[in-house]
């Protein structure tokens, strides 16, 4: 089996009706039907596909080439009619109840236990950070204790 199928882009152009080369065509099918794996990957790469038409992130020439397959696939077009719906009820139901997108930082923050993991692991930073340097001030002070003894040893007369 040929392995560069698993690359993502050919799976894409696949998807978008470009590969045109019948042995590589008829390879894909074989995979489809025989290799788990390649499935759900060519599943994962459709999906993104369908998010990126959804979502207006698609080329000219993607998006053209993308329509379509959504004629001759009526699978995915009801999947593009699914997202779709499913993006507009989230959309919906977010300003219904007054959510605004927030950043990874304050919705991380917005909750009490994560206010108190972060709260654990910034004491244990600064206990750790005390302990290193308290442990490199009495090593410090030994080495001082250790040279001025020796030191002291070499200064009396024998």
């Amino acid at each position: 089996m040929d392995e560069s199928l698993n690359n993502p882009e050919k799976i894409r152009s696949y998807l978008l009706g470009r590969v045109t080369d019948e042995t590589i065509l008829e390879q894909i099918e074989e995979r489809l039907f025989g290799d788990d794996e390649f499935c759900s990957l060519v599943e994962i790469v459709e999906d993104e596909l369908i998010n990126d038409f959804v979502y207006s992130r698609l080329t000219g020439a993607d998006r053209e080439d993308f329509e379509i397959t959504l004629q001759k696939n009526p699978d995915r077009a009801m999947k593009v009619r699914t997202t779709r719906a499913l993006r507009y009820f989230a959309a919906r139901n977010a300003e219904s109840e007054g959510l605004k997108p927030r950043g990874f930082f304050s919705l991380f923050l917005s909750k009490p236990a994560y206010l108190a993991v972060i709260a654990i692991v910034a004491v244990s930073a600064v206990v750790g950070v005390l302990y290193l340097n308290r442990s490199g001030q009495d090593s410090n002070r030994k080495r001082t204790l250790e040279r001025s003894s020796a030191e002291s040893k070499r200064k009396k007369p024998a």
